[in-house]
């Protein structure tokens, strides 16, 4: 799953487009996708852990004025144990702990805070 935020409004705003602003939302972006990826680890199902411990993430890029970030689970079940919903479960879970549409929740969960924190961090790092 991946993210991105247009950096159009933001440099408007701020009336300049250099270095310290691409910098700025790149390592924004970043830190914000890691901790969405944390909350998706928090809710996923646990049974041997594998799961929860084959999150990734690749580093933010800029791509014109757009700063994208991957983040996922790439354990090979993890795309089914994602969509499948308790109900369709055989037998009972060792571990009953987390839920499905883990990483989509977290995405959720955390997207009306994007913009406004890219932003902010932004702004502060190109503030005069």
């Amino acid at each position: 799953m991946s993210a991105s935020i247009d950096m159009t409004e933001i440099l408007r705003g701020l009336n300049r487009f250099d270095a310290a602003a691409v910098s700025a939302a790149r390592t924004a972006v970043d830190q914000f996708g890691e901790h969405v990826l944390g909350d998706a680890q928090e809710i996923c199902p646990v049974e041997s852990g594998a799961l929860q411990a084959s999150a990734t993430s690749e580093p933010a890029v800029m791509v014109g004025l757009k700063v994208s970030k991957t983040i996922g689970f790439n354990i090979r079940y993890g795309a089914a144990r994602h969509e499948r919903p308790p109900e369709k479960d055989v037998g009972p879970r060792q571990n009953p702990r987390g839920q499905w549409k883990f990483l989509e929740t977290a995405v959720r969960a955390a997207a009306p805070k994007f913009a406004p924190f890219v932003a902010a961090r932004v702004k502060a790092t190109t503030a005069d």
